[in-house]
């Protein structure tokens, strides 16, 4: 019995993965520095590139990468990472949306080794567009990066 019923929730779960839908997506943001960073930072911007797998239309899993630059002034060199994480978004009614990405920034610049990346989202599809508004933050070695951040997403 106990195989029985393992066999089947295999057989369902490889279903529910099957059927489920699978997308690209690209998106772009810019952000105010906020935080200990941005007395020293002035803009962020970024980029990424994100596969999420819905399963059942209201859940998205996947993974995403990108790049993101902390525009300094003249005093300092920008602050560049490079984002790889895991992405999660719930679905709800009207095309609202929450998220997550949490993963780990390398750091590109010099003197920058990177550190844990995570960045909560609340998102709104629009004709295919989304409207996305996120608090993105780097915790790297003696410093935290962290920006309040606007953006745009469509589907490749």
């Amino acid at each position: 019995m106990k195989r029985v019923a393992g066999l089947l929730i295999v057989v369902l779960l490889a279903t529910n993965l099957a059927m489920a839908q699978s997308s690209w997506k690209l998106g772009a943001n810019v952000g105010l520095p906020v935080g200990e960073m941005d007395d020293v930072t002035d803009l962020q911007w970024g980029a990424d590139l994100t596969y999420m797998y819905e399963l059942a239309n209201i859940v998205g899993i996947g993974a995403m990468a990108g790049y993101s630059q902390y525009v300094t002034d003249d005093r300092f060199i920008d602050v560049l990472f490079l984002p790889v994480a895991a992405s999660g978004r719930i679905g709800f009614p009207r095309g609202l949306f929450i998220g997550a990405d949490l993963g780990y920034a390398f750091g590109l610049s010099d003197n920058n080794d990177g550190g844990i990346y995570y960045r909560p989202k609340l998102g709104f599809n629009l004709f295919g567009l989304s409207l996305i508004a996120s608090y993105s933050g780097v915790n790297a070695d003696g410093a935290s990066f962290n920006s309040v951040n606007l953006g745009v997403e469509f589907g490749l």
